[in-house]
């Protein structure tokens, strides 16, 4: 009897696709792909094809050269609570082998692989061979979406089918481009591109590897992933702005080049506490590993958007917080911080943008999501306000120093801008560019004398308030003359300058 080889792989993932050119020999024999552009069929932002569950996605004849094959299959199930069948080779004498949502048919009868059915879009990859009563170059009829008398009722995505056993190196180099498209979690091996270079290391990053997705491009393959899912659709990773489809985001990087992240187990329902060497505690959520592989992907700005319904307090002090070390001991050296840049207060998301990662060159960074300090309400006066959304950003290179505005969705103006220090006082400036009249808010933890003088860009004074005995203060007033002026406040708490245009 020929030997029997089985081998199956299911991964839970997400991720995007392109125009393969050049893929590792041997090419498949048959790389069925979906191109369907309805929003309702894709798999993570990727074209994918609805089957119901009472017909044949596709069927075709092959001959068996070798009794030897090797398939993958990306799909998302509709119904999980009944098995289903993926596919089914019959050959001409009878022998049936396959795969359902649940077991592996062959001609000796069936092996359980799983006891249900996974909502998430999965992928399973199979080798193995017939026996040797099936001949080789024997006829066989190919059903996708049908074993068993089991047919498939969901989504499938890529059908690939190979009429041999390939090579462990190339199955390495095919599940890796079915990883980081469809934002697949491989367990415990490294994900490689078409030219074997390591993309995602299993070893070094082994406790990040609960959940990994990303961004990647493989020429190859015909891979350009821009945008994908992570933590089962609670994060959004990628490059430049989201689209609603892969191939709608129009920014660009460089072939081999690849932007991968993973979590730990613990994921982002439990927070837990950060100790800064100086003194500083924060609450975090999170814990992400992000590998960095291309010569120009840390000048590439990416985004991250993600589902904050569990944090506690004000989703607007969560900054997303960097370690430029990738090994998570949070130097204040290595530190860099963003602020969200939108907050979906109803759907409770947090998103940040112009993110930059691998700024230092080494390879990899470590990331949470930290509580560093809270907005008053004043500052969400007007959040409500649908025309309204609101940005926040650091200033001064610090990481518990904020600016945070709200800007006008119709003409980009901003209409407020407030700052505010580690110690809780918070400076508002409103409008922030003026045509000439503004607002100056101060409010501090405790009673205080101030100092506000004004300088232009020539640093002459053009303007003095004094305020005594009071926590809270209120000054307007109006410049006539544009340009860039600077506001020195000076109180019992601190010396602060906060930088104002007139247009």
């Amino acid at each position: 009897m020929k030997k029997f080889y089985i081998m199956v792989v299911c991964c839970w993932l997400f991720s995007f696709s392109g125009n393969a050119q050049q893929v590792p020999s041997p090419v498949p024999d048959y790389w069925i792909k979906s191109d369907s552009s309805l929003r309702e069929d894709q798999l993570n932002f990727n074209p994918g094809f609805r089957s119901d569950s009472l017909h044949v996605w596709d069927s075709l004849w092959l001959i068996l050269e070798h009794g030897e094959v090797t398939v993958f299959v990306v799909y998302q199930i509709g119904d999980t609570a009944a098995e289903q069948g993926l596919w089914s080779i019959e050959a001409s004498n009878g022998a049936t082998i396959g795969l359902t949502t649940r077991k592996l048919l062959t001609e000796y009868g069936s092996m359980h692989y799983s006891n249900l059915n996974r909502p998430e879009v999965v992928v399973n990859s199979l080798s193995l061979s017939f026996s040797e009563e099936v001949p080789d170059s024997s006829l066989a009829l190919l059903r996708i979406g049908y074993c068993d008398s089991l047919t498939f009722g969901g989504k499938i995505a890529e059908f690939i089918f190979f009429n041999q056993r390939i090579s462990d190196t190339l199955w390495q180099q095919w599940i890796s481009y079915l990883g980081v498209k469809y934002g697949a979690t491989l367990e415990g091996v490294n994900y490689i591109s078409s030219e074997k270079e390591i993309t995602w290391n299993a070893t070094l990053n082994g406790t990040h590897a609960f959940s990994i997705c990303g961004i990647g491009r493989d020429d190859n393959f015909g891979l350009y992933q821009k945008q994908s899912y992570g933590m089962n659709h609670r994060l959004i990773f990628g490059v430049g702005e989201p689209a609603e489809r892969n191939d709608l985001n129009v920014n660009t990087f460089k072939n081999e080049h690849f932007m991968l992240l993973g979590s730990d187990s613990i994921g982002l329902a439990t927070s837990r506490y950060l100790y800064l060497n100086n003194g500083l505690e924060l609450q975090t959520y999170g814990n992400f590993k992000i590998q960095v592989t291309g010569d120009t992907m840390h000048r590439l700005p990416t985004f991250l958007q993600v589902d904050a319904s569990e944090f506690e307090g004000e989703l607007s002090a969560y900054s997303l917080l960097i370690d430029e070390s990738g090994v998570g001991e949070y130097e204040l050296s290595g530190l860099k911080d963003y602020l969200p840049t939108f907050i979906d207060t109803l759907n409770k998301i947090l998103y940040y943008s112009h993110l930059l990662f691998d700024e230092d060159g080494s390879g990899s960074d470590v990331f949470c999501f930290a509580r560093l300090t809270s907005i008053p309400p004043q500052t969400l006066g007007h959040v409500s306000n649908p025309d309204l959304h609101f940005i926040s950003e650091a200033v001064n290179s610090s990481p518990y120093e904020y600016k945070y505005s709200e800007m006008s969705m119709k003409n980009r103006a901003i209409i407020e801008s407030a700052y505010s220090d580690s110690q809780g006082n918070f400076y508002f400036l409103y409008p922030n560019p003026t045509s000439g009249n503004f607002t100056l808010q101060l409010q501090y933890t405790g009673v205080t004398d101030v100092k506000i003088t004004f300088y232009n860009s020539e640093g002459k004074e053009v303007k003095k308030w004094y305020g005594e005995g009071q926590s809270h203060y209120i000054f307007s007033s109006s410049l006539n003359m544009q340009g860039h002026y600077l506001l020195d406040i000076i109180s019992d708490y601190e010396h602060k300058g906060i930088k104002m245009i007139v247009q």
